[in-house]
């Protein structure tokens, strides 16, 4: 993983000309199939004729977390997991899947979740998806501060100018706000 030089003007940018709380997108589902109209379609009959292939069902899960259906996500990575127990990615997009589908990305984690981001941490200590959500639910349960501190340590190992800093950053700006809308 490529690492930032130094967090130590974070903080500047970060509260320079605190724009609008985002809602947080997804940290990384990415487009990583091609979007062809037959995607879904064929990685469905991909996993129903490979049904022991847990990359199958990791394949179909993230290309169902792509077009936006996180419960047949979760559906698909829960196999996935469930042939391969020991696939941290799948952990932890079976996690960000479960927040999706209960509708609770900006609140506390459900239970389900937070236990697959828990499994895919103890898989893989660095999952910056799993990392990301844990902190998401620190901040949602009122620990902004250790949430906060969590995000700028991952914006030590997110590669400067990806998607994933963009959107620690928008999270980290969200807590902030939320903090000064309390005054």
């Amino acid at each position: 993983m490529m690492r930032s030089s130094s967090i130590g003007d974070d903080w500047a940018v970060l509260t320079g000309g605190v724009p609008a709380p985002r809602r947080t997108g997804p940290l990384s589902f990415v487009p990583m199939l091609g979007r062809g109209g037959d995607t879904l379609q064929r990685l469905t009959a991909e996993a129903v004729r490979h049904p022991d292939d847990a990359s199958a069902f990791e394949r179909l899960g993230i290309a169902h977390a792509n077009a936006g259906d996180h419960v047949r996500a979760a559906e698909a990575l829960g196999e996935a997991v469930a042939i391969d127990p020991v696939r941290s990615r799948a952990w932890s997009a079976l996690g960000e899947a479960r927040a999706r589908a209960a509708g609770s990305v900006d609140g506390p984690v459900p239970h389900a979740a937070r236990d697959a981001f828990s499994r895919a941490l103890a898989i893989d200590p660095e999952d910056v998806r799993a990392q990301f959500y844990l902190a998401m639910d620190k901040d949602a349960r009122g620990a902004r501060e250790e949430a906060v501190g969590d995000w700028m340590e991952l914006l030590r190992v997110v590669p400067l100018g990806s998607k994933p800093e963009e959107t620690i950053r928008a999270a980290i700006l969200a807590s902030l706000q939320r903090e000064l809308n309390k005054d």
